[in-house]
């Protein structure tokens, strides 16, 4: 057991498994340590005979003082005998975007998407979606909270419609989670910007400027050439032949077997 205070839930090492380390004061409070390193605030109690554990929130969003305050309050509350379901309900209701937003990325991302769409992901929970919404309880935002962020990126449509999205995808998780109502998904009824598709090929005059510039440089810089030249020809996206492997080579049918890409293998 320990003192669980700010500095002591930082210095815990994530282990293989999970693993929860206790409160040396207030009993069944504790802290939970994931191999990614999340670390979850709970409390573990017996209620008419039957282990229930209530999970508080992360550390992080949830400071070590503010989850210790919430885990005295539901101690308290289950022993003058109140119904679980309404502590955690209670719980549920304290709730803020921030929190869903820092599961979204812990949890949701790793495990569903590539690492360059995991960044963009946490871009736009962290750049556009905190600043505006972080503080308020999830039960508490509505449409108009939505269409409000939204409104405000009308002047990049484009990176508007990516914010939407994640949005969308972590209020559908905050109920899929039990922190929402079911099918109470604010940003239904949002509607999307329009977006130009950006089309732009070379023609042969550029292609042949293009050529003698690349020959005129290889010298200096035959990676960077050859990567160059491969997208050229393959149309591939950039960070497809940045990561390109010998391994993914069949050198005797010059082909090219890419393992992940965004049509498929």
């Amino acid at each position: 057991m320990m003192k669980i205070a700010e500095r002591t839930v930082e210095a815990l090492e994530p282990q293989d498994r999970d693993v929860d380390h206790y409160d040396e004061d207030l009993k069944g409070f504790g802290v939970r340590v994931r191999p990614s390193g999340r670390r979850t605030y709970f409390v573990m109690m017996r209620h008419k005979c039957v282990m229930r554990r209530f999970t508080i929130g992360s550390h992080g969003p949830v400071t070590a003082e503010a989850a210790r305050l919430k885990a005295k309050q539901i101690i308290s509350d289950l022993a003058i005998d109140k119904n679980p379901t309404e502590v955690e309900v209670t719980i549920r209701n304290l709730i803020t975007v921030r929190s869903l937003g820092q599961k979204f990325i812990d949890e949701y991302l790793p495990c569903h998407l590539k690492p360059s769409t995991q960044g963009e992901y946490a871009r736009c929970v962290q750049i556009f979606i905190n600043p505006e919404i972080g503080t308020m309880k999830l039960v508490s935002v509505e449409r108009t909270d939505i269409a409000k962020i939204h409104h405000q990126l009308r002047h990049i449509p484009y990176q508007g419609n990516r914010v939407l999205g994640v949005l969308s995808i972590m209020f559908n998780l905050a109920e899929t989670w039990n922190l929402r109502p079911a099918f109470r998904n604010p940003c239904r009824g949002v509607k999307k910007y329009k977006e130009k598709k950006r089309e732009r090929f070379l023609n042969s005059e550029e292609l042949q400027r293009l050529g003698d510039a690349l020959r005129v440089e290889e010298e200096f810089a035959p990676s960077a050439i050859a990567c160059i030249r491969l997208l050229l020809l393959t149309g591939c996206r950039l960070g497809e032949i940045q990561t390109l492997k010998w391994s993914y080579l069949d050198l005797d049918t010059c082909l090219a077997f890419l393992p992940e890409s965004k049509t498929g293998r």
